[in-house]
């Protein structure tokens, strides 16, 4: 357990560090707990993962067997792609 002394040290330390202030620096720490993505509503890709290029061509080979064709069939198609990239991340 803490003593006294140390509680009040802990106490000033956390009110020293708040976290970033800036749009930049909130951007830049907004994904720091995001571990694979599975779940996640954000982002599609990460910013360490494989360039857009490689999510285009398996948007185009899905898209090759799949071929929505319709509003209905082309949203269900973007959720087939995106699920399939987070299942391959994983």
């Amino acid at each position: 357990m803490a003593t006294n002394q140390q509680a009040i040290a802990n106490k000033n330390n956390a009110a020293k560090s708040t976290g970033p202030k800036t749009e930049d620096g909130k951007a830049s720490v907004s994904g720091n707990a995001l571990k694979h993505g599975l779940k996640s509503s954000a982002k599609l890709l990460l910013h360490d993962e494989a360039p857009p290029q490689a999510l285009a061509e398996l948007r185009d080979a899905l898209g090759d067997g799949l071929r929505p064709s319709t509003a209905l069939q082309r949203t269900l198609f973007n959720l087939i792609v995106s699920k399939f990239w987070r299942l391959m991340r994983v």
